[in-house]
């Protein structure tokens, strides 16, 4: 076989090729026709191998265009795959989705218009998550943290946001301080506008700001994880009556780590971590219900 040019002959038996003319500097390599061009591995066939080059060369003919067009393809079903997760996701930590809501497959691709597949490979994500429980032959629901996983979300929390804070008290620039004023000052008008939703997301975000400024991908990543469960976690044992998370709070911590006042930032937020967990019936036994005063005797049939 010879590239475009006429020149540069290529042995089908050979394991390693260079374009010796046309392209000296281009160098491939073939194993079972699978070809390595650039460091890019293509399956292609031998004779089909051409394009053009910058000099006006053929060398790799429609076989680029078809790769071209499984890459684009497979970028599309990654943003569709971010895209599902992100809604089921808000959705979760925003209490729409109410720990142990059945997750049916055959609904969310109805309602997503994908396939099956696509659906399940998301929820797998969610899973790992933490956010959805897979369960063999039954299918998925909202994940229902128990009770002592509860209890030891909120330890770690109290143990990673202390060390972090700690941290960025020494570490933190201005221009870091204003991104965190920026999502208090947005909970404050969500509170202005009654906006429930809106303040419990931008509650969580305060959080994984913090992290995200922390530098550390994987406490970052932890950090995520552990205030995502948290929002399970109120969904399911928020006491009745029980205050939000305070804004004011989230204040306090900026003007503590502004001052850069390491006692200070951490003592606030382990307040403010204790307060969220205040606002949970954690508890192991069951309330002492009085049947009596919930239910009135039944009249007799006549």
């Amino acid at each position: 076989m010879v590239c475009g040019c006429g020149e540069c002959s290529i042995d089908s038996h050979a394991v390693h090729h260079t374009f010796t003319r046309c392209s000296p500097g281009i160098s491939v390599s073939s194993v079972n026709g699978i070809f390595l061009l650039d460091n890019v591995q293509y399956r292609i066939h031998l004779n089909t191998f051409r394009r053009v080059n910058s000099m006006g060369h053929k060398m790799l003919d429609d076989s680029s265009a078809e790769l071209s067009a499984s890459a684009k393809a497979k970028k599309r079903g990654n943003r569709t795959d971010e895209r599902i997760h992100s809604e089921i996701y808000s959705a979760i930590i925003n209490h729409q989705l109410r720990p142990a809501t059945p997750l049916h497959e055959d609904a969310l691709a109805n309602a997503f218009g994908v396939s099956r597949t696509i659906i399940r490979k998301v929820l797998q994500q969610l899973s790992h998550e933490k956010l959805v429980e897979l369960i063999p032959n039954k299918g998925a629901i909202v994940a229902r943290p128990s009770i002592e996983e509860a209890r030891q979300v909120f330890e770690a929390r109290r143990a990673v946001e202390c060390m972090l804070v700690e941290k960025l008290a020494a570490t933190i620039s201005n221009a870091d301080i204003d991104r965190l004023r920026t999502v208090v000052n947005a909970e404050a008008k969500s509170l202005e506008q009654g906006d429930k939703r809106r303040r419990l997301q931008l509650s969580g975000d305060f959080h994984r700001e913090l992290a995200s400024i922390a530098g550390n991908d994987v406490l970052r990543d932890f950090v995520n994880e552990l205030v995502s469960r948290t929002s399970l976690i109120i969904a399911l044992y928020e006491s009745p009556g029980a205050v939000p998370c305070s804004y004011d709070e989230h204040k306090e911590i900026v003007e503590a780590l502004e001052r850069r006042n390491v006692e200070t930032v951490v003592k606030r937020m382990e307040d403010h971590l204790r307060h969220i967990e205040a606002q949970v019936d954690l508890s192991d036994l069951p309330a002492r219900v009085d049947f009596k005063t919930l239910f009135r005797p039944l009249t007799p049939a006549t």
